[in-house]
């Protein structure tokens, strides 16, 4: 499939791209291989070929994620730990910096 000059600025239109006069022959010739090579691919019989997603055959390479429950232990020695406290309603808490403008 032949691209021309034409087309290759009505694409470059819609794609909001900038190309020179010197560069629409270039591309029309880059897409026009791209195309070609395309339809070339398109006659591979591909029937039966199961998709791959990388060049390697993992399966569940990751953890599954499970809530596990935190005790209170845990948690009073991270408060303990922790440099800047304060007094809250249901006990201590942590204090962080200000994430929002006044």
């Amino acid at each position: 499939m032949n691209i021309n000059k034409e087309q290759v600025r009505k694409i470059a239109n819609l794609a909001k791209l900038s190309v020179s006069e010197d560069e629409l022959e270039s591309h029309a010739e880059n897409l026009s291989k791209i195309l070609e090579y395309v339809e070339t691919l398109e006659k591979l019989p591909t029937k039966g070929v199961k998709p791959i997603t990388g060049p390697l055959d993992l399966k569940h390479i990751l953890r599954i994620d499970e809530h596990e429950a935190s005790s209170s232990k845990l948690l009073d020695s991270i408060i303990e730990n922790f440099p800047d406290k304060e007094e809250i309603q249901e006990g201590t808490g942590i204090k962080v910096p200000k994430m929002m403008g006044a």
